[in-house]
């Protein structure tokens, strides 16, 4: 897992960045924050959807063992791959943000409700990451699996 953290002359940045935001009532950190997690969570569902969409042709097929379906389970992979990095990237700018939050400190809640969960809860690792990295990093390869599988059985038969 990447280390998001900020030097001291980036959190100096962030702050001097903020309350210039504050000062010409601008686009500020936390409309960027907003705006990353909503296009995350379309972008996800769109992976979902068009994953779902693979599998689909995958389960309606007649004949698991053709040409064909293999062509559509890979250009499935690649399809969902490149998804996949579109959601990662959304994933590495929500955590980049979230850090310059929890450096705003008392002018975000971030902080406060880290500390709260680290009290309480003994797991550190969030959905984030299972949103941003391992689903996208899987159904890539899940598809291409099949589309494998498929193959094998395409040349046995």
């Amino acid at each position: 897992m990447k280390n998001y953290s900020l030097t001291v002359d980036e959190k100096k940045k962030v702050k001097e960045a903020y309350e210039n935001q504050r000062m010409y009532n601008d686009w500020n950190f936390y409309d960027e924050r907003k705006f990353i997690e909503n296009l995350l969570q379309t972008r996800f569902n769109f992976l979902m959807a068009a994953f779902g969409v693979f599998l689909s042709i995958f389960g309606m097929s007649k004949n698991f063992a053709s040409l064909q379906l293999v062509i559509v389970l890979f250009i499935g992979a690649i399809t969902t791959y490149i998804l996949g990095l579109t959601v990662f990237r959304l994933y590495e700018k929500l955590m980049i943000l979230l850090k310059i939050m929890r450096v705003l400190g008392d002018l975000h809640v971030a902080p406060v409700t880290d500390d709260i969960l680290n009290r309480i809860c003994c797991r550190k690792s969030g959905v984030n990451h299972l949103i941003g990295v391992i689903i996208p990093k899987l159904i890539p390869f899940f598809l291409l699996a099949l589309a494998i599988i498929v193959f094998v059985c395409f040349i046995m038969k």
